[in-house]
């Protein structure tokens, strides 16, 4: 674990706001120091990654080279002088003995020290998310939510729902207004899909603001751990890097618990089956089709229709299309979403049969299609109604059509 100063100002400064006895400005956000132990300055030539403790500010007067340490002033704020901007800097204000504080900084980094080794050890032990996320409030008490890639909730802290004053929202998944934000404002600031730094959201000034930070499985991105900003804080710093840890926590846990199966974009036997049969032009016998989609409900002889999507811009469809395809399948429950390769398509299969069933719980795909179109910015193209799942691959030619006569039609 890499413990930094920001972190032992926030867990320090919240300590303070509970007791109320005395109170812990973050005065400056230096460069992010390390902090390995904790001593009373007593030298004018400080060891690299130690926080040191002192009294006056005349003390740093004396120090020609800061290096990579930190610095706690018991007292009064002063000015601090020029050479110490790269330096993370912190003041107790209040009558408080030297010793005292130091001890109390040492109380937090032996806390911050056996609360990575308890998060280490639950993720060694695949515990489940609930206990995890306990372990987590125990330093880091903030409204949170873990989300994988295709915007499925994986887990969330107690309260946070209450939090987002959103207590009837659904727990599988970010909701559609708000995923679409992310994918079309959030995205373009900054290129959340490939962005392995911790940030806020959005990053002006607002009533709700968030701490994100995505989660990759080599460069492959997997999700997001994303907690309540603490706007009375000034110590974004703390907080971020706070963030940071329980990101790495919480993304190995989902890594573990999902497996191979995170590298496989929805690639089940029935998508294997449409991406072979439609998009390779593989032989495929009819007996090999039937085995894998009647444990669906689904018949060779039932009516199909194929749908095609196309994304207004390439990093856009990189950033929605994995998101696109769970939404696609969760609001039509009888169809099947994939991502088509080259012009970048999302295929969309549906089973005509089942959609007119009244009592199958699930969007009407005529309404589903424009509502997609306008919140993604992207065109579609729809096939004719098919009389077989034999005839998808002209199905597809034909929604593939209908996307480019749209499209010179009325551009």
């Amino acid at each position: 674990m890499r413990i930094t100063a920001a972190m032992v100002f926030y867990v320090l400064e919240k300590r303070y706001s509970v007791q109320g006895e005395r109170r812990l400005n973050y005065v400056q956000a230096g460069g992010g120091g390390a902090v390995s132990q904790a001593r009373i300055l007593d030298t004018d030539t400080p060891e690299q990654d130690v926080l040191y403790i002192s009294g006056s500010p005349d003390d740093l007067r004396r120090i020609k080279s800061p290096g990579s340490c930190s610095f706690l002033l018991v007292g009064e704020e002063a000015a601090i002088p020029e050479q110490f901007r790269d330096a993370d800097i912190a003041c107790v204000n209040g009558d408080a003995p030297l010793v005292m504080v130091l001890q109390e900084v040492f109380s937090v980094i032996l806390a911050l020290i056996q609360w990575d080794t308890r998060l280490n050890n639950a993720c060694l032990e695949r515990v489940e998310y609930s206990k995890l996320f306990m372990i987590i409030r125990e330093q880091f008490n903030r409204p949170t939510i873990l989300h994988d890639r295709n915007f499925g909730i994986i887990a969330y802290s107690p309260g946070f729902f209450e939090f987002v004053h959103d207590q009837g929202a659904n727990r599988e998944f970010i909701p559609a207004e708000k995923a679409s934000k992310v994918l079309n404002e959030e995205g373009k600031i900054y290129n959340i899909f490939e962005y392995r730094d911790t940030y806020i959201y959005p990053p002006e000034a607002s009533e709700e603001r968030w701490l994100c930070s995505n989660f990759f499985s080599g460069s492959h991105f997997e999700g997001r751990f994303i907690a309540a900003y603490d706007q009375s804080s000034p110590n974004i710093r703390g907080q971020l890097d706070l963030l940071a840890l329980c990101r790495d926590y919480a993304g190995k846990t989902f890594i573990n618990r999902s497996g191979s199966l995170i590298d496989k974009q929805q690639e089940d036997d029935l998508h294997e089956l449409v991406r072979s049969y439609i998009l390779q032009s593989k032989a495929v016998m009819e007996r090999e089709i039937v085995s894998i989609i009647r444990g669906i409900d689904w018949g060779i002889g039932d009516h199909y229709r194929v749908v095609v999507f196309r994304m207004a811009d390439e990093q856009g469809f990189k950033n929605g299309a994995s998101y696109l395809c769970r939404r696609l399948e969760t609001d039509s429950i009888h169809s099947c979403a994939l991502i088509a390769g080259h012009p970048p398509l999302i295929l969309w299969i549906i089973n005509d049969r089942l959609q007119v069933n009244p009592r199958n719980n699930f969007g009407d795909y005529r309404k589903l299609i424009p509502r997609i179109v306008q919140e993604f910015n992207c065109k579609a193209g729809a096939s004719n109604r098919l009389d077989s799942f034999m005839a998808l691959r002209d199905g597809y030619i034909q929604a593939g059509a209908a996307l480019l006569l749209g499209e010179k039609k009325a551009p």
